[in-house]
């Protein structure tokens, strides 16, 4: 059992069992995936998981913060299957400085949560970060042309919408973050604060306006994944203050046809399919049940074993602008950022 070996081996938090998620069973167990972003108010909910949930680290092979089991596993005997058959057994939280696609197999999406940061916010601070601990002695300037660099947030989440990610987390609004992530999981995690740096190279005021648009254009997907996120935490908000049943969900345009629009929706902790409907104009026009198989991500752990899926074709209109949107049936709320256009 991944617990007793944690007993024995980690050295990054404790070995305190989760609690039960929202809407869970007694008998269900989970573990839970954080994509700790640099920069993004990570260490300190890292620390506020430390104090009640089980953590094992994965900070780097040469990180202090990586726990032996992922050293054992991961490192030293590249066993991924070993290390997710551990990891599976248990109750626990994966964290660490990684891509998702690295573990985006671990666990139910549900139960995956990161946090992110205004983009040019994040890009300072981490300018800051290397030249403080890894010896960077370039300019900011110099900095942000490199791609390591840039467009990071992004970069790491890859893999996975974020619509369809258990929680995303905003820096600028972490207590909000913190008391939908302790409602969604079931926790009572407190707030912290212990990785605020008193010692910055440069402070936000310290840089121009020009140079803060050249951090923005070189980060417009990290731009773009901010905004998002900042419109599914008031969805998340307004849902938890008006108690209703918050969806998950994601709608694009099929790579193969435009004007097919392809999704998917789910109910966290639930087996109920999501009835789902596709405006034009703000009017209801077809509605449909999210129930096909979702096959946009083969890798990645969805509830119903995956058959959360949709298709709506886009109707041809004589009003080119006419607007489409997908919105679940039983609250009105809206599943995709943008309206959608027939091509």
């Amino acid at each position: 059992m991944l617990k007793k070996i944690l007993k024995k081996v980690s050295n990054c938090g404790t070995t305190h069992s989760l609690l039960k998620a929202e809407n869970q069973k007694e008998d269900d167990k989970f573990s839970c995936l954080f994509v700790h972003i640099p920069k993004t108010a990570g260490t300190s909910f890292r620390m506020a998981l430390d104090d009640s949930q089980v953590t094992v680290c994965d900070y780097g092979f040469n990180s202090k913060a990586t726990s032996p089991l992922v050293l054992s596993y991961l490192y030293e005997k590249n066993d991924f299957l070993g290390f997710k058959q551990q990891f599976e057994t248990g109750q626990a939280w994966l964290v660490g400085h990684f891509n998702l696609r690295r573990f985006i197999n671990m666990t139910n999406c549900s139960y995956m949560v990161t946090f992110l940061r205004e983009p040019c916010a994040q890009v300072i601070s981490h300018y800051n970060h290397q030249r403080k601990h890894n010896g960077y002695d370039k300019s900011l300037e110099e900095f942000i042309k490199s791609p390591a660099y840039n467009n990071l947030q992004s970069r790491m989440l890859d893999g996975l919408p974020i619509g369809l990610m258990g929680n995303i987390g905003i820096t600028e609004q972490f207590s909000s973050s913190l008391t939908l992530i302790n409602h969604t999981l079931a926790l009572e995690l407190e707030e912290k604060t212990n990785n605020i740096s008193k010692e910055k190279y440069l402070t936000e005021q310290d840089v121009d306006d020009e140079l803060k648009q050249r951090i923005r254009n070189a980060n417009l997907k990290d731009i773009a994944l901010y905004n998002n996120a900042l419109w599914l935490q008031e969805q998340r908000l307004s849902s938890l203050k008006n108690g209703t049943q918050y969806v998950h969900g994601h709608v694009a345009r099929a790579v193969y046809n435009p004007n097919l629009l392809v999704g998917a929706a789910y109910i966290m902790n639930s087996e109920t399919s999501v009835k789902v409907c596709l405006t034009c104009n703000g009017k209801v026009i077809k509605t449909t049940l999210a129930a096909e198989l979702h096959r946009q991500h083969p890798r990645v752990k969805f509830n119903r074993d995956g058959y959360i899926g949709f298709q709506f074709a886009i109707p041809k209109s004589e009003n080119v602008n006419d607007e489409y949107h997908v919105i679940v049936e039983e609250t009105g709320q809206r599943l995709n950022f943008h309206s959608f256009l027939h091509k």
